[in-house]
């Protein structure tokens, strides 16, 4: 009996064994292993129940006043990520020609749309606003000011104007705006077409045409460059949580810092997004680019929200010391996700984007 049970002790150490060199020889999955730093940096929620199942906050669009990010967390809660895109997807590349319309035909066709705050405004103007203000698709380019609690919005709306005095096509447009509302600005556009630009952001005329032939040829989407797409998994072990992913696989999400869309689409989202998200989204200072997703989704039968297009000239300008948007976290964009879901259930999470443009 005891010879027994000492060969049963070796078997039993010889598994041990054999499974530690097998985990150490494993080949790591990257996406596993985004979801275990995640668990490392980030404390468990509690919707991560024993069942490893993400719980459903007990809001509605109407009673949202106490809600924050940190309610639709998950980044504890999975192992296992899967794409979002239905079987069958098919990616389709379009191929386009710049000189396919005239420029007639394209000329005053885009107002530019700036979210401004001071700690940019002067870089932004000194290095950008000229070549766009020469720019021939642009019509109108008006200045969406904010400014923080410390410091007078109306002193610095002086100061902008004084900045924009010599250009012709500036307008300072009044009232005063929360991230969440920054595509309010479309009830000052005339133009079919809205160029949205963070303080930080612009790009050059051609790369402006090249975004409006794009935006003809696929209306309804928001339309920015390759380098502006996000992918979007949700966990396949149990939770369903969603997870954000600065990754270019799936491409769910177009970022809206550098987009071009059509005007109607900004005037959507005033019309059909809940002013409960909203003001969340205002308070969060977070989330406004996907929840305008969430809604170019919703408008458009394959679901999918985004254009990608390569070849444009983007100019990137000062970062500064704040911006209106709170700095970012693969944590509070995973929540961004899971709260949009959460809150609007008949609208579909955007699709993988089969939608990209090139040039001959």
């Amino acid at each position: 009996m005891i010879l027994l049970r000492g060969a049963w002790f070796w078997v039993i150490v010889g598994r041990l064994t054999a499974d530690l060199l097998n985990l150490h020889n494993a080949t790591p999955n990257p996406r596993l292993l985004r979801v275990r730093l995640l668990q490392k940096r980030t404390p468990a929620k509690p919707h991560c129940d024993g069942d490893k199942t993400l719980a459903t906050p007990r809001y509605g669009t109407v009673s949202l006043h106490n809600a924050t990010l940190n309610d639709w967390s998950s980044a504890a809660c999975c192992d296992r990520l899967q794409s979002v895109a239905p079987k069958g997807h098919v990616r389709d590349r379009v191929t386009l020609d710049m000189n396919s319309n005239t420029l007639e035909d394209l000329q005053g066709k885009v107002t530019v749309a700036v979210a401004i705050g001071p700690f940019r405004a002067s870089s932004w103007i000194t290095s950008f606003l000229g070549p766009l203000h020469d720019c021939v698709f642009i019509e109108k380019i008006i200045l969406d000011s904010w400014a923080p609690p410390q410091q007078s919005l109306r002193s610095f709306r002086r100061a902008l104007k004084d900045m924009t005095r010599k250009f012709t096509k500036v307008r300072i447009i009044p009232g005063e705006r929360g991230i969440g509302e920054r595509f309010f600005a479309a009830d000052y556009v005339t133009t079919p077409f809205t160029l949205t630009l963070d303080d930080d952001r612009s790009l050059s005329c051609s790369g402006v045409h090249k975004l409006l032939l794009a935006a003809r040829q696929f209306p309804g989407r928001i339309v920015t460059s390759r380098g502006f797409r996000r992918s979007i998994y949700e966990c396949s072990s149990g939770s369903h949580a969603l997870y954000y992913d600065s990754d270019k696989n799936d491409n769910n999400i177009a970022l809206t810092s550098l987009a071009l869309m059509p005007t109607s689409l900004l005037k959507d989202y005033k019309n059909f997004m809940p002013r409960s998200v909203i003001d969340v989204v205002n308070r969060e200072r977070n989330c406004e680019d996907i929840a305008m997703n969430w809604l170019a989704a919703h408008l458009n039968d394959d679901k999918v929200s985004g254009v990608f297009v390569d070849g444009l000239e983007i100019c990137n300008g000062h970062e500064g010391r704040e911006s209106l948007k709170k700095r970012n976290s693969e944590g509070r964009r995973d929540a961004c996700l899971n709260f949009l879901r959460a809150i609007l259930p008949e609208w579909p999470v955007p699709r993988p984007s089969s939608l990209s443009v090139q040039w001959v």
